[in-house]
């Protein structure tokens, strides 16, 4: 697996996409179609890519977890993007209301440690990688194995 540096060297095939500058942080979202098919036209034949996207959620007990509200849809765009330009992407997702763009593979997670496990399992294999998940912050060091009953007005995670 290549990890781009921030300079290109000379003979770094590949070209660094860089955001336009804009009003928020470093500038807007970089196009995903433009992004994709530039690995496209600096390669003789497709890559690898693998993918990840959406939330984890960690669980506190058989009913409530921890997580975040990102929806996915920079990842699935990516993978999308990655796919349509030729490219053979696995796609490694938490939880989300998306659809998996066609001819990906797909395996879904749901915590960390299974986000994980899988992207080790696969990276070895990859040529790209894509990091787009949000990953939760917060793992409980104890997940309850019966619904937490209500005993005041705060619960405290440890």
């Amino acid at each position: 697996m290549r990890h781009l540096p921030l300079r290109r060297r000379r003979s770094e095939p590949y070209p660094l996409t860089k955001s336009p500058p804009g009003p928020t942080a470093a500038g807007f979202f970089v196009p995903p179609f433009p992004l994709a098919s530039r690995w496209r036209s600096h390669t003789l034949t497709p890559v690898k890519v693998l993918v990840t996207a959406g939330p984890t959620r960690e669980p506190i007990d058989p009913v409530r977890f921890l997580t975040n509200r990102s929806s996915g849809k920079m990842g699935y765009t990516l993978a999308g993007a990655f796919a349509h330009e030729g490219h053979s992407v696995l796609l490694i997702s938490g939880p989300t209301s998306l659809d998996v763009p066609e001819g990906i593979d797909y395996i879904p997670v749901e915590t960390a440690a299974e986000m994980h496990e899988a992207v080790s399992r696969h990276i070895g294999r990859m040529d790209i990688a894509v990091f787009a998940a949000a990953v939760a912050d917060y793992t409980p060091a104890d997940v309850q194995p019966q619904k937490i009953k209500k005993a005041g007005e705060t619960l405290t995670l440890e």
